[in-house]
């Protein structure tokens, strides 16, 4: 598999696991009582993987984004 598109799939996995904290966040958000710890690890876990992400759209070509 070509670097790029091993980026690529990289990017597309981790926007998959940024959705997933999104929704824990939401629904845990609906409870009566919200875990304020769980998130900000959530929170703190997304930051993290967008952080990746821009790491790894620097790598490739411009067109393909």
């Amino acid at each position: 598999m070509g670097q790029n598109k091993h980026y690529r799939k990289r990017v597309t996995g981790l926007q998959a696991k940024i959705n997933l904290h999104e929704q824990k966040i939401a629904f845990e958000l609906q409870k009566a009582e919200p875990d304020a710890g769980l998130i900000q690890h959530w929170s703190k876990e997304i930051r993290g993987w967008q952080n990746e992400i821009g790491r790894l759209q620097r790598r490739l070509p411009q067109k393909r984004k």
